[in-house]
């Protein structure tokens, strides 16, 4: 599945929002997400955005097939690329050991 957002005006808020429908769409019927491409590109988000995504992002099982994920302009700032190297590097060792 592909989900594109782009230049919706969205805010942390709004991916709080989005990540919360995500995750409990999936704990309700126990079953793996489909999603495979996450485009939120020029949109108001910030690091606190990252920190919301990192239940999706690290979640390697129910979200094993997200490959693509878009960020390009937002104001994610050196914070935000942090939180993102470290979320991609435990779900690339979540997948390594499956």
């Amino acid at each position: 599945m592909r989900l594109s957002l782009t230049c919706c005006s969205l805010n942390d808020g709004h991916i709080e929002s989005l990540v919360t429908a995500l995750l409990s769409d999936k704990l309700k019927d126990n079953t793996s997400s489909t999603l495979a491409h996450l485009d939120l590109r020029e949109n108001n988000l910030t690091v606190k955005s990252i920190y919301a995504l990192r239940p999706i992002l690290k979640n390697a099982r129910q979200f094993k097939t997200l490959q693509t994920l878009i960020l390009d302009k937002n104001d994610i700032e050196d914070d935000g690329i942090k939180e993102l190297a470290g979320c991609l590097t435990d779900r690339y060792q979540a997948l390594n050991q499956e």
